[in-house]
């Protein structure tokens, strides 16, 4: 409704809030009656259900009494123990017990194996739980309770142990079985019944048991009480809990509620007259002045004077509204000129600066993208090194929330230490305003980064802030290690293959001359022995060799059986040398032990490899180093997890120190190649990856024990071969084959052809030797017929082994020839026996094989030519 009036206005305002204040304090008053409504019914309650649990209370605590005092009658002891006068006294006994519940309560006497000795009329000897009962009262020689239910009731169980006075032992059980239902029908009497609209529960725990009266969720309030039961029963937890219907106890408030509408209702419609008289009383001057205002607003603003009924303060009132609108108007004018030119203004300005703030936001959203969108980590730092904002890479790589790295200093998020870096670039950025970098490698998550610092000045050429850029690098500089490592590999496996052929030629003369020098000397004399382990010195040499050039993957590896004692305790005594006299050496070598399948020199690298290793982990090169070989037999669970191997016997080969040790991470990482915890300068990494790789080879396998300052023990496992399988190296008590053949040699090296003819003749042939290829050529091709065989060397000058085959077999081509080479690398056994060669012999030759293989090949010569 629309109020057109004042005097309206001030009625209904009046109205309102009288109304307002009389529901306000209506409102009041009915909380204030039911709050007192509502307490009066909890007291109630409250003392209903304390009245009803003592009563229920009182008849347990009597019952309890009554079995604990019948379960201790002699009668009852008696009737356990004797069975004489049961029928006569105890039946009686037990028939005429009548209270609490006269009848009601059913009384059984039962022995240890559950037989019912007597019972009183009301006994039901049928409840399963009896056995149970009997169980757990027997073993635990006290009072037993529990709620049992059968056939739709809900009854108390009461057992106690009866016990035999003489021997302090219980013979028997005394159970009594109650309904709660008749319980409760005794405590619930007709002068104590619960009244209407209220109910009375008992519960075992949170299972309802019995109930009088019907609980409503809506409208009831209840008290729910624990019941303080004797010792014998508080395994039963029983709870009652009583209620009455909040709707009758707050039934007194509708006359309440009726009695404040009555009163409402009255004071309502005397504030409504009352109001409209006062208000009528000051609004008629107001609504006066409203007129003149209205009039003044129709006409205008009249050059002549406003006509008015009204006189005092409302006629000046008037002619001043009258003077004053002129000026409004004048001032009106003026203020729309101006407002009118500045909007026209305002219009061109807002234009501009939202094209200027949408080109800001663009160019805003475009650098973040960009700045999120670069996969380097880049960060905005301040001159304390704290970081003002970083990009999303950065964020991921330190698994970082969005924002998480704000605030934090760049060597902790970077180094992960609390100062900054000695190299760090931003320093030198800051002190000289230039673009610096670094290299930085951040230890926790394992990555090496290209870092880069540029400064960002401000208008007077300061540094506010710096742009951080680092570039993960890892994989990079990991790729450019294992390719220098590669070249490095190479360049050694071209240096080794360089050095073969001229140090296997020294090697040939030196074994050549010293078996010859042999020959002429007593066997067994000093100097023959001397000469002895000059031979044994080259062949070492000779496998060495070998083995540099199986490393570096030009020569192939071999294996054949070997007894390893004898090779570590050489080794041994060569270590022995090499180490500091503060190293005490602890060896146990069993000489009885199999053989193996492997090579001398490489046992030889794997026990150089682990001492050494060894040493290297012993502070001030002071320790014990423990070396010893024995024979073991792994079962099935020592190899597993180890790949390839079979259960069986094995050489077990232990090296031990008592350096610094190594952690688990160590250890886990200690067999890969170029890993190493030395300094720069004391290791390359490969020692233990050679070992790990030559084991395999051989079949077996490494294990590592260590732990941090306790030191570290290597396990190497060798399989056994039987030794049917070996075949044993036997000195031929038959001399070399002799033959009176004629032989052509060459060989580049004078000592080498020297070395050739005085075995060869002394053997019965006829050599000549020549040390230029081109000559042997020219004069062979004079007399091909002249001999029966060629021994050439391969890397010659002027025409290469190879190539002086070709021209001997074109010449004639049923030569036999034998090439012996120190090293080649254009030329193999498989090639050489493509361009006709017979032999193809590796320098240096023992003397035995090379007389065997002129022997064979003469002959196969000869049985071709047949």
């Amino acid at each position: 409704m629309r109020l057109e009036s004042l005097s309206q206005k001030i009625t209904v305002s009046t109205a309102i809030i009288t109304l307002a204040f009389s529901f306000t304090f209506g409102l009041a008053s009915f909380w204030y009656i039911k709050s007192n409504l509502v307490e009066q019914a909890s007291r109630k309650i409250h003392q209903e259900t304390n009245s009803y649990q003592v009563s229920l209370e009182s008849f347990l605590v009597t019952l309890n009494h009554d079995i604990e005092s019948m379960s201790k009658n002699l009668l009852v002891v008696n009737a356990l123990i004797d069975s004489v006068g049961r029928d006569f006294y105890i039946g009686p006994f037990l028939k005429g017990y009548k209270a609490p519940l006269e009848t009601h309560a059913h009384l059984t006497l039962l022995d240890f194996e559950g037989k019912t000795i007597a019972f009183n009329q009301q006994s039901r000897t049928d409840y399963p739980s009896y056995k149970e009962l009997i169980s757990t009262t027997i073993s635990k020689e006290r009072s037993y309770a529990e709620i049992i239910k059968h056939d739709e009731s809900t009854n108390l169980l009461l057992a106690y142990p009866v016990f035999y006075g003489a021997t302090g032992m219980a013979e028997g059980i005394l159970a009594m079985e109650i309904s709660l239902s008749k319980i409760f029908s005794t405590v619930v009497s007709k002068d104590h019944a619960p009244p209407a609209h209220s109910f009375l529960s008992l519960h075992q725990g949170a299972d309802p048991l019995i109930q009088v009266g019907v609980k409503s969720e809506h409208t009831f309030y209840s008290v729910h009480n624990q019941l303080n039961l004797p010792q014998a029963l508080q395994g039963l937890q029983l709870n009652i809990e009583y209620g009455e219907s909040l709707t009758l106890a707050l039934a007194p408030l509708k006359k309440v509620t009726l009695i404040y509408l009555g009163c409402g209702v009255f004071i309502l419609l005397a504030t409504i007259l009352i109001s409209r008289w006062i208000a009528q009383k000051i609004a008629d001057p107001i609504i006066s002045l409203s007129r003149i205002a209205n009039q003044v607003a129709q006409t205008g603003i009249p050059s002549a004077e406003i006509v008015t009924d009204e006189v005092g303060e409302v006629g000046i009132l008037a002619r001043s509204l009258k003077t004053m609108l002129f000026r409004l108007a004048d001032a009106q004018n003026s203020l729309e000129s101006q407002v009118t030119e500045r909007t026209k203004n305002l219009v061109s300005e807002i234009a501009e600066r939202a094209k200027t703030e949408k080109a800001l936001r663009s160019a805003r959203s475009e650098w973040e993208k960009t700045f999120d969108a670069m996969s380097d980590f880049v960060t905005i730092q301040d001159k304390n090194l704290r970081i003002i904002r970083a990009n999303k890479a950065a964020h991921d790589a330190f698994q970082a929330e969005d924002g998480a790295l704000k605030g934090k200093y760049c060597y902790e998020v970077f180094r992960d230490v609390s100062i900054p870096c000695s190299n760090c670039p931003q320093l030198l950025t800051f002190k000289d305003k230039t673009t610096h970098s670094a290299i930085i490698t951040h230890e926790n998550l394992g990555k090496i980064f290209n870092v880069t610092s540029s400064p960002i000045l401000n208008d007077s050429g300061e540094i506010n802030q710096i742009v951080h850029i680092a570039q993960d690098i890892t994989e990079q500089k990991r790729m450019e290690d294992e390719l220098f490592q590669a070249h490095k590999m190479e360049a050694i496996g071209t240096l080794a293959g360089g050095i073969a052929h001229d140090f296997n030629n020294i090697l040939f003369a030196i074994l050549g001359y010293a078996e010859m020098a042999q020959d002429n000397i007593p066997k067994y004399s000093q100097s023959w022995d001397y000469i002895d382990q000059v031979l044994n010195a080259g062949n070492r040499a000779k496998e060495l060799v070998r083995q540099i050039l199986t490393f570096s993957r030009k020569g192939p590896e071999t294996q054949h059986p070997l007894q390893v004692s004898s090779i570590i305790k050489e080794g041994l005594k060569l270590m022995r040398a090499s180490l500091p006299t503060t190293i005490m050496i602890e060896e146990n070598i069993h000489s009885d032990c199999a053989q193996i399948l492997g090579n001398p020199t490489n046992i030889h690298q794997i026990l150089v490899n682990l001492c050494t290793n060894a040493l290297h982990a012993m502070e001030n090169q002071k320790g014990v180093l423990t070396v010893s070989l024995s024979q073991v037999v792994l079962t099935k669970a020592d190899v597993i997890g180890e790949v390839g191997i079979a259960p069986g016997t094995f050489l077990e080969l232990k090296v031990g120190d008592t350096g610094c040790g190594m952690d688990e991470k160590t250890v886990k990482r200690v067999f890969e190649p170029y890993f190493t915890t030395k300094e720069v300068g004391k290791g390359s990494g490969m020692g233990l990856a050679l070992v790990h790789g030559i084991v395999q080879g051989s079949g077996g396998f490494v294990k590592v024990e260590s732990k941090p300052s306790m030191g570290s023990t290597f396990y190497i496992y060798f399989p056994a071969i039987e030794e049917k399988t070996v075949e044993r190296e036997r000195e031929k008590q038959t001399g070399l084959p002799q033959g009176n053949e004629r032989i052509l040699v060459v060989d580049d090296e004078e000592a080498i052809v020297g070395m050739y003819k005085a075995t060869l003749e002394k053997l019965g042939y006829t050599v000549t030797v020549y040390c230029d290829s081109a000559k042997t050529v020219e004069d062979f091709q004079a007399a091909p017929e002249s001999f029966d065989l060629i021994i050439t060397d391969q890397t010659m000058p002027n025409l290469d082994g190879s190539e002086l085959a070709k021209q001997m077999l074109h010449i004639r081509p049923d030569i036999p020839i034998i090439m012996c080479t120190g090293y080649s690398s254009v030329i193999s056994e498989e090639k050489a026996e493509e361009l006709g060669i017979k032999k193809f012999l590796m320098k240096p030759v023992e003397r035995k094989i090379l007389a065997q293989t002129v022997r064979d090949v003469l002959n196969q010569a000869k049985k071709r030519a047949i």
